[in-house]
């Protein structure tokens, strides 16, 4: 994740010094506008700020340019690139966001299955500690060379929620609502830390009891 989590940092550099920063702005408060901040502990706000930013770099079109920070870096910067910055950020403009089971952990790789379309993805990045074999994650891969990274905010989600979950993805066709749906499941694991006392299996009903 150190590779990807350095050239994201960049990207956000470009939109915060530059004349792009009110939209960094708007996007944050918009972001965390629903959140008590006496509960955001360092923890906490690390994590939501990983949430955050893949939300900002990933899915929301910058309003100026029409495009996300990603894709503006990269048109913006690309010529000036060495081949391993182009494979690094061209890969960032090419990403799968869904919801995975663990199938096989290394420490240094793991093999992801797709809930959805059980397409299996081969992520090249040392695997934390918490990864286990059997585990369920929401994640974004980033595309480098024949396999992928793990993009930062990685979420983990019980095994109770996976049939769950994965029926309700199948019922999403657009990209867009899909991108909506991982996104609330990310801000779950964010409400489970935020609400420790609180059975995780109660926040993922209400999000079904919605939809």
């Amino acid at each position: 994740m150190a590779k990807v989590s350095s050239a994201l940092d960049r990207v956000l550099d470009f939109v915060d010094k530059g004349p792009l920063k009110h939209e960094l702005t708007r996007a944050r408060e918009e972001f965390f506008s629903d959140l008590d901040p006496t509960l955001l502990s360092d923890d906490v706000v690390g994590f939501g700020l990983s949430l955050f930013q893949d939300w900002f770099l990933f899915e929301r079109p910058l309003e100026s340019l029409g495009v996300v920070p990603v894709s503006a870096f990269y048109s913006e910067f690309s010529a000036t690139f060495s081949p391993e910055e182009d494979e690094l950020f061209s890969g960032l403009t090419r990403t799968v966001y869904g919801v995975f089971k663990l199938k096989k952990v290394k420490a240094k790789s793991v093999a992801l299955a797709s809930l959805t379309d059980k397409k299996v993805f081969n992520v090249l990045d040392p695997v934390p500690e918490s990864f286990r074999t059997e585990g369920y994650i929401s994640a974004r891969l980033a595309e480098f060379g024949d396999n992928f990274l793990f993009c930062p905010a990685v979420c983990f989600h019980p095994r109770s929620q996976a049939e769950s979950i994965r029926r309700q993805a199948k019922l999403l066709k657009e990209a867009d609502e899909l991108g909506r749906f991982f996104l609330a499941l990310a801000r779950i694991n964010l409400k489970t830390k935020l609400y420790p006392e609180v059975d995780p299996d109660l926040f993922y009903r209400e999000l079904f009891k919605t939809r």
